[in-house]
């Protein structure tokens, strides 16, 4: 039995890691209906990894214009009124797109749904007593088609490849959806250099927050001067 959400995974040079991010999708306890990796400009094996799973996924091709630009693309795909989204250097835990389709089922007002994660370095297996962290990011998320619509494109500047998701879901939170993190790691997210989510430093987040700074300038009344 399938439900109707969608998985959008963009892929760059994955071809370590996109096998294992693809098998934790299809091995979810309530699988998708679509599943779309987007390969986003890559020079290894990558589409051809994905073209491997048959019809179980769809694949797109385009330049290299980064995450954020190859999520759009993949929602674009997508006709299922939830969307999912993972990195393809992440893995979903079996039971994480069931708990969270749960988690919108019983709150009609709620918009979104993230987790937390376990982390592990690439070439280990993670393990039960692995560090974890909240994640507000697309491994994490199940959102509402209509509140994803409501946001908009991922990919604006000055955001673009560095701190996407933080900026789209701050232009959330601004338009006043509810987003809700649970606090039970159901994502495994592998730490490996170059990675197309991976290593980005404090400073690479800064236009994100800088971005929402302008955005609440913009929206500031001016106090009125008494003459």
């Amino acid at each position: 039995m399938t439900a109707c959400y969608g998985v959008v995974i963009p892929a760059y040079n994955a071809a370590r890691t996109l096998p294992d991010a693809v098998e934790s999708v299809l091995a979810q306890t309530v699988p998708p209906r679509s599943v779309v990796v987007i390969d986003d400009g890559s020079i290894d094996a990558t589409a051809a990894i994905a073209r491997s799973f048959g019809q179980a996924v769809r694949l797109i091709t385009q330049d290299n214009l980064g995450s954020a630009a190859a999520t759009d693309r993949g929602f674009a795909e997508l006709d299922e009124p939830l969307w999912a989204g993972l990195d393809a250097d992440d893995l979903w835990h079996p039971d994480k797109a069931a708990r969270q389709l749960a988690e919108l089922g019983s709150d009609p007002e709620l918009d979104a749904v993230f987790c937390r994660a376990r982390l592990f370095d690439h070439g280990t297996r993670p393990s039960q007593d692995a560090p974890e962290q909240d994640l507000w990011g697309r491994s994490a998320m199940l959102i509402r088609r209509s509140a994803a619509e409501r946001i908009g494109r991922v990919d604006t500047a000055p955001a673009s490849r560095s701190g996407e998701m933080i900026d789209w879901l701050a232009r959330g939170r601004e338009l006043g959806l509810r987003f809700r993190l649970d606090p039970i790691a159901l994502v495994d997210r592998r730490r490996i250099p170059g990675s197309i989510s991976h290593g980005q430093d404090a400073s690479a987040l800064l236009p994100a927050v800088r971005a929402a700074l302008e955005r609440k300038r913009g929206r500031a009344v001016p106090h009125a001067t008494r003459a």
